[in-house]
């Protein structure tokens, strides 16, 4: 087994903790996204409902 020098083991132990940074930061903005997505899905859900029953009043 040859010696690893510090340089090369801090860089590894650098972009490792890069990654684990920049994958934490994903799967924060995902979860903070979330509650936003869902009430866009329910705001088109809703307008929907609103469009049809109006349509359905109009129908009649």
């Amino acid at each position: 087994m040859r010696e690893i020098d510090s340089k090369q083991l801090f860089s590894v132990g650098f972009s490792i903790v890069c990654g684990v940074a920049t994958s934490a930061i994903h799967f924060e903005l995902m979860i903070a996204m979330l509650p936003v997505r869902a009430g866009l899905i329910g705001h088109l859900g809703a307008m929907t409902r609103m469009n049809l029953e109006v349509g359905h009043k109009i129908k009649r």
